[in-house]
C-alpha cells in the first residue's frame, strides 16, 4: 500500500502520520506537499518517508514519480533531490566525503533534475541502479 501524505494537515501534523504510518511498517509513504524547504524535506525523511513530491510538478510528473515507486525506485521531485544534494554538500561535508564515486555521481545527476531513468542512462547504469544508489544514500 501506497500513501501519499501532506505535511501540512489541518487537523494534526503529517510528519506524526509519517511516524505513525512508518511505525506500522505495511505502507510506502510519499509526501505530496507544497512545501520546498529544507527542514520539511528533511524533517519527512527522518519521519519515514519513502518519497517528497510537490504539489506544483503537475498531475503528470507525479503520475511518472509513483510509477517510478512502484517499479523500487526513488519518488522525489528534482529540485528536491538538487535541494536534498545542496544540504548533504553544505552541511555533512565528512559523510558527503564518506560516499562512494558512484552515490556522488548519482546525487550529481538527480540533482540537475533527472529522472531515475535518464541519470541511469547518463551513468550507463539501468534507473532501478539509480535508485538502488539514492536509498542507500538516504540511509547514510
Amino acid at each position: 500500500m501506497t500513501a501519499l501524505i501532506d505535511i501540512g494537515l489541518p487537523d494534526g501534523s503529517g510528519l506524526e502520520l509519517i511516524r505513525e504510518q512508518a511505525d506500522q511498517g505495511d505502507a510506502t509513504i510519499v509526501v505530496t506537499t507544497i512545501f520546498d524547504d529544507d527542514d520539511t524535506l528533511v524533517g519527512a525523511f527522518t519521519a519515514g518517508a519513502h518519497g517528497y513530491l510537490l504539489k506544483s510538478a503537475g498531475p503528470d510528473d507525479v503520475a511518472e514519480r509513483l510509477r517510478d515507486l512502484q517499479a523500487g525506485e526513488i519518488a522525489i521531485s528534482p529540485s528536491m533531490a538538487r535541494r536534498l544534494l545542496g544540504r548533504f554538500r553544505q552541511t555533512a561535508p565528512a559523510e558527503f566525503a564518506a560516499l562512494t564515486a558512484r552515490e556522488t555521481d548519482v546525487l550529481s545527476v538527480i540533482g540537475r533534475g533527472l529522472t531515475l531513468a535518464e541519470a541511469g542512462h547518463a551513468l550507463g547504469i539501468s534507473g532501478h541502479t539509480v535508485g538502488a544508489h539514492v536509498k542507500t544514500i538516504y540511509g547514510s
